[in-house]
């Protein structure tokens, strides 16, 4: 597994993940992924996937982020069941999804699984997209299909009356 190259411009003072200044002892490394950048320690050996669009077979060190998002995508959550409870509710957590129903390791792996596919429904779009087009696309969903992405995800949505709200609810734990 390699770690990207050093990279020394970027408009980005900071690390994505921890905030830390970058400078001569702190140093930015993109994600291969999803070209964030990110300190050595951030973007570290801990977590390691394939990246499709790159080529390469190689694993490559990814964010947190990217990792879940990749084993979710790219093997159904398999590589994702070695890593420890604390680390998928927290990442869950992250995500703004409710981990108080998930009893068992199995439970938050498929939270994780259906979190990622509800993510890539609603941001089908290009990132170039506005928001508000974005929003649209959530409006042509059928009611019945906006509470079962939000029960997917473990959300809560039984005082909302109007579609909108379901819209609303469903965009704040997806982003």
């Amino acid at each position: 597994p390699t770690i990207a190259t050093p990279v020394m411009t970027s408009s980005r003072p900071d690390c994505t993940g921890c905030a830390a200044v970058f400078c001569y002892r702190v140093w930015r490394y993109p994600c291969p992924a999803c070209n964030d950048d990110f300190c050595s320690s951030c973007l570290s050996r801990t977590y390691q996937h394939r990246v499709p669009r790159t080529g390469n077979s190689e694993p490559v060190c990814v964010c947190a982020e990217c990792y879940f998002r990749l084993c979710a995508q790219c093997c159904g959550g398999k590589c994702v069941s070695e890593r420890p409870v604390a680390e998928l509710k927290a990442y869950l957590q992250r995500r703004g999804v409710d981990t108080g129903s998930s009893l068992e390791k199995y439970d938050l792996i498929k939270a994780i699984n259906d979190h990622v596919r509800v993510e890539s429904v609603t941001s089908s779009k290009p990132a170039a997209l506005s928001s508000r087009r974005r929003d649209t696309s959530l409006e042509n969903f059928t009611v019945a299909q906006l509470r079962a992405a939000l029960d997917k995800l473990g959300v809560r949505h039984s005082h909302c009356v109007e579609k909108q709200e379901l819209v609303l609810l469903l965009r704040k734990n997806c982003v």
